[in-house]
């Protein structure tokens, strides 16, 4: 069975671990969230922290050899529970087909600093 540990470029962590790991079809995420690795900051507001994650969600899911389309869940963390609207805007964005849309969970917890979102992705690819 194929094992892969999936990294990406602009997307770091702290601690030594990649983006997401596939075993056979299944892929896992770390933490995801809307870091600028370009000016090497969080942007200050959630939309473009939004874009951002997505980005790197495209990024992990084109490194794996999936889409967008193989992901089964988003769990999201908010900073702030009504910022939801703003966030489900780029949510729409991103998956704006209802039939193919992953499910999604939506909490809130203090994420510290500057950071406004967060997530972390299950999907199922095809098998290569």
């Amino acid at each position: 069975m194929r094992s892969e540990a999936i990294y990406t470029k602009g997307m770091g962590h702290k601690s030594p671990i990649p983006a997401a790991k596939r075993v056979g079809n299944t892929l896992v995420s770390s933490l995801i969230t809307g870091y600028d690795a370009e000016k090497g900051e969080f942007p200050s507001n959630l939309s473009r922290q939004s874009e951002l994650m997505f980005t790197q969600i495209a990024d992990i899911m084109k490194q794996a050899g999936g889409t967008l389309d193989d992901i089964l869940q988003v769990r999201i963390w908010l900073n702030d529970r009504r910022d939801r609207e703003v966030f489900s805007q780029t949510w729409l964005d991103f998956f704006p087909d209802p039939a193919v849309r992953p499910a999604r969970v939506t909490l809130n917890r203090d994420l510290g600093g500057d950071k406004k979102i967060e997530c972390e992705i299950i999907a199922i690819l095809n098998e290569q």
